[in-house]
């Protein structure tokens, strides 16, 4: 909770540039309004999507962009994330994760153009029941963390196996 959020993408709608390009006309606050383009692309290709985000700011400053995925799966204590079990928070810096679901029988990879850092995160509610309390992990945040100054190209995928 001790993150400012600088730019303005998320309270407005974004413009369509064909079906699979969206784009939006924004600006950086730091502290006044710098004018930032941010644009998304993405192509479906068989079982894979495959996505560019580019970020164009006249700020001068270095900022951080994540691009954030909130995931589900039935059994987590099954689940694999680059092959470890989620049991707390994880962290590293990779050009790709595969999360491996027995349950389902797939296989999600994630793969990027250039090293990201990785933060996976398990999203937990706690509940009581007769016994004690309890935490029950109902999802996976990821994010992935990449910096820039000036310009942002991000190109990456996600394929379903």
């Amino acid at each position: 909770s001790n993150f400012k959020e600088f730019g303005d993408f998320a309270n407005q709608p974004f413009k369509s540039k064909g079906t699979l390009c969206f784009y939006r006309e924004g600006g950086i606050y730091d502290p006044d309004h710098t004018p930032t383009l941010l644009k998304k692309s993405y192509r479906i290709k068989k079982r894979k999507i495959i996505f560019e985000i580019d970020v164009n700011t006249q700020a001068k400053k270095s900022y951080f962009y994540i691009l954030e995925f909130n995931l589900h799966f039935a059994n987590y204590k099954q689940l694999l994330i680059n092959r470890q079990n989620l049991k707390e928070s994880l962290n590293f810096s990779s050009k790709e994760l595969t999360i491996d679901d027995p349950y389902t029988k797939k296989r999600l990879h994630f793969k990027f153009d250039t090293k990201i850092d990785i933060f996976i995160v398990p999203i937990q509610t706690i509940s009581q029941d007769e016994e004690d309390f309890r935490l029950t992990t109902q999802g996976v945040a990821i994010g992935f963390k990449i910096e820039f100054k000036e310009r942002l190209r991000l190109k990456g995928s996600l394929c379903l196996s």
